[in-house]
């Protein structure tokens, strides 16, 4: 069972730090692990109904105010495996909170990957005996993973990645004001917004 959390509720507001390439990190990971379900950890419908559509198998909506617990009840429920949590978790959002999560809703031996950077001083406290000695659970980073680059334009080159889906506003040079601007504060329901080349 794979576990993908792209954003994170953090004291009731949205937060819009994801991974730059989230769906296609997502849409890559799908074509790779074969028969493994997905679950796709998110706080906005539309993201949610997004992911349904780039091959998550479950859905779990994170709403005001749900605690770690909660959320891993739910992923122990999917998974149905003697209440044994995700065996890989991507974590995407780039906040401290999200990595928290993540690590909570790791299995024994599972693997966690950081792909959202919070800024630096950021830390995140873990039990480094019963989570890293006799969990044996694994702890990496993937930072811009330069390698990716190649195999990504490759899926968009093939159109087997349905881009449209994940690009909701484009705006020239000139306008990257506001592009940052809608980028930042989702305005109207953003996802990704892209400079396109004039």
């Amino acid at each position: 069972m794979q576990l993908f959390l792209p954003y994170y509720h953090l004291d009731g507001i949205f937060d819009p730090v994801g991974a730059i390439l989230d769906g296609l990190l997502q849409f890559g990971w799908r074509e790779g692990m074969g028969d493994d379900p997905l679950i796709l950890v998110e706080p906005r419908p539309e993201r949610l109904n997004l992911g349904k559509d780039l091959g998550a198998d479950h859905l779990i909506q994170l709403e005001p105010g749900m605690k770690r617990e909660d959320v891993a009840g739910m992923v122990r429920e999917i998974v149905n495996d003697h209440g044994l949590l995700a065996s890989v978790v991507l974590e995407a959002a780039g906040v401290v909170e999200a990595q928290k999560l993540g690590l909570g809703l790791l299995r024994p031996t599972g693997t966690m990957t950081i792909m959202g950077a919070t800024g630096s001083g950021k830390t995140v406290q873990l039990d480094t005996y019963y989570e890293l000695l006799l969990g044996e659970q694994r702890v990496q980073g993937s930072n811009l993973s330069g390698w990716a680059y190649e195999p990504a334009v490759s899926i968009i080159n093939s159109r087997r990645f349905p881009l449209e889906k994940i690009v909701t506003h484009s705006f020239p040079p000139t306008e990257l004001k506001k592009a940052i601007e809608y980028s930042a504060n989702r305005i109207e329901d953003a996802i990704k917004v892209v400079i396109r080349q004039e």
